[in-house]
């Protein structure tokens, strides 16, 4: 499905999703019949006698349109599109055992496998459960996302299991993550992951972006930063408290520059963009500033919460270095400067702060700069023409982008978009 987008591109919609239903069919039937035959052989060595397995539907195309259609609303990346077709297989694999198990009242567990994401493994922590309509309701295993590689186990004997599954041990894991909610103790597990897998995952990083670099190269991607040529500072406790003492205003909340190596300069030139922003479109609560140590492909980040904005130290150590590796792909990144990424971050805060529908207000500044409104295809052309290439890569960097490009000089579009962000965090 990848090499489809990659080769048509995503303009045809239903040419994209004719053909996305045929793979979801194809492999979803094919999928559904391995599935079959692995709940049969289960069957035959736990002495269990039961009807032969029958295979779940796959995905109808309703399902499969809903599926392409939505991802297009978050990314337009061509492997964003093959990822969601390989959960719909994945999803008549699963929904296959699902369907039999019910049927013969057996039991099921949701096995992590790889890398096990917190998600899967809260699920995981549900043990062995009677497949009866109470308990498994619905027909689709609507859990299941893009590039999971858990899936459902059967048994038909409390005293069958599947090797090294533990769910007391995930339950335990759950019990005691930090957190109070759900979603608090999710994160803290992925957190814990990360730490204690940093060296695996790294590794895996480095060979899935030697794999794709000939791929990133054709579609535009940008190639990892370089900061070789950068030269860190060493600062003393003291001289910290001092920089920090500089860069505070009233623009700004809580500040933590204690990684900070870079040029003081940039430092107080990105503080000083986040004020002048503050000032320009406020948010109720102030922002917070983090100088830290990221990856080398990240110049900022902006926490869930959207309160914290981080900026990469790499980034602030020196301007000429800083803006080659931002302006390495002429057009994909909005961003000119270090200043105009202080900006991007400020962008995510705004739009976490106000919380307004980013397509909505985009298709409002539309209609007043273009006086029609825009087709799906007719924004995103509009957003490359006039923003960059990456923002629509995820719908969650379109008004962050538009941010950066307004200060990096802007166009007349960008400037009737930052009117409807303002009137919007006004209401």
């Amino acid at each position: 499905m990848t090499q489809y987008a990659e080769k048509n591109g995503l303009e045809n919609g239903d040419a994209l999703i004719e053909y996305a239903y045929a793979l979801a069919t194809k492999y979803g039937e094919a999928a559904a019949s391995l599935a079959c035959q692995m709940y049969d052989q289960t069957a035959a060595a736990a002495h269990k006698t039961v009807k032969p397995a029958e295979p779940a539907d796959t995905a109808t195309y309703p399902e499969t349109a809903a599926a392409v259609n939505g991802t297009l609303k978050q990314s337009v990346l061509p492997q964003s599109v093959g990822n969601s077709v390989g959960r719909l297989v994945k999803q008549a694999a699963s929904d296959t055992t699902l369907k039999n198990a019910r049927r013969d009242h057996a039991q099921f567990a949701w096995i992590p496998s790889g890398d096990g994401c917190a998600y899967c493994q809260m699920i995981a922590a549900n043990g062995w459960r009677n497949a009866s309509k109470e308990v498994a309701e619905g027909d689709h295993a609507d859990h299941i996302h893009p590039n999971c590689q858990c899936e459902f186990a059967v048994r038909f004997s409390d005293d069958d299991g599947v090797a090294g599954y533990d769910p007391q041990a995930y339950k335990e894991k759950y019990d005691n993550a930090d957190g109070d909610t759900a979603k608090e103790k999710l994160r803290s597990m992925e957190r814990e992951y990360r730490e204690e897998h940093k060296d695996e995952i790294n590794t895996r990083k480095r060979e899935v972006y030697a794999e794709k670099l000939d791929m990133m190269a054709k579609s535009g991607s940008p190639r990892s930063n370089d900061w070789s040529n950068t030269i860190p500072n060493n600062y003393s406790k003291d001289e910290i408290k001092t920089i920090t003492e500089e860069i505070k205003n009233d623009g700004i909340g809580y500040i933590d520059i204690s990684k900070f190596d870079g040029d003081t300069e940039l430092l107080k030139s990105s503080a000083n963009t986040l004020t002048e922003l503050a000032k320009a479109y406020p948010i109720k609560k102030k922002t917070n500033l983090l100088i830290s140590e990221l990856s080398d492909d990240d110049f900022g980040m902006t926490t869930s919460s959207g309160q914290t904005i981080t900026i990469n130290t790499k980034a602030l150590r020196n301007r000429e270095e800083t803006e080659k590796n931002i302006q390495s792909d002429p057009g994909y990144f909005a961003s000119k400067t270090v200043e105009d990424i202080a900006a991007h971050e400020y962008g995510h805060v705004y739009q976490n702060s106000n919380n307004f529908n980013t397509v909505d207000a985009l298709k409002e500044a539309y209609y007043n700069f273009y006086g029609s409104s825009p087709t799906p295809d007719e924004l995103i052309e509009c957003m490359q023409k006039n923003v960059s290439k990456y923002s629509v890569s995820k719908k969650s960097e379109m008004v962050a982008e538009i941010f950066a490009k307004n200060n990096a000089g802007g166009n007349a579009f960008t400037s009737e978009c930052m009117k409807v962000f303002r009137e919007k965090g006004a209401k």
